[in-house]
């Protein structure tokens, strides 16, 4: 039996709101992307051939620049002041990355190697550029 008079609405998916969910989603990520920038110091980093990409993010990094600046973390530091400011962090074990420009003299890169053995740092590594 049918009725006269209804009438079947095609029910049908308005999707505007849904773009500009997403279009506010985009601006938003694109806006916080570029405030999250790493403070980085410049080195020339010295070439070597078996040169391996490490894969996982430092935890303790420590910059050597060729005006005989020491950066832990970013931070400045100084030779004399390392070994306090290393006594933080917790885990010994934990990977040690040395980026040390071309221009560092060794008994400087000796030295904080020293730092670093004395507070108990084993897993220590030098970033390098690989050859192509």
């Amino acid at each position: 039996m049918e009725f006269e008079g209804t009438k079947r609405i095609a029910p049908e998916l308005n999707i505007a709101p849904l773009v500009d969910v997403v279009f506010l989603l985009l601006i938003f990520f694109m806006l916080t992307s570029t405030l999250l920038e790493r403070k980085m110091i410049e080195v020339d980093l010295p070439l070597a051939g078996s040169a391996a990409s490490s894969s996982e993010l430092a935890p303790v990094t420590i910059t050597l620049r060729g005006t005989s600046e020491i950066f832990l973390n970013g931070e400045i530091s100084s030779q004399e002041t390392l070994a306090n400011e290393l006594a933080n962090f917790k885990n010994p074990e934990a990977l040690v990355l040395i980026r040390s420009d071309q221009a560092v003299q060794v008994q400087t890169l000796v030295s904080v190697i020293d730092t670093l053995r004395d507070q108990n740092f084993s897993n220590i590594s030098l970033e390098t550029i690989g050859r192509n």
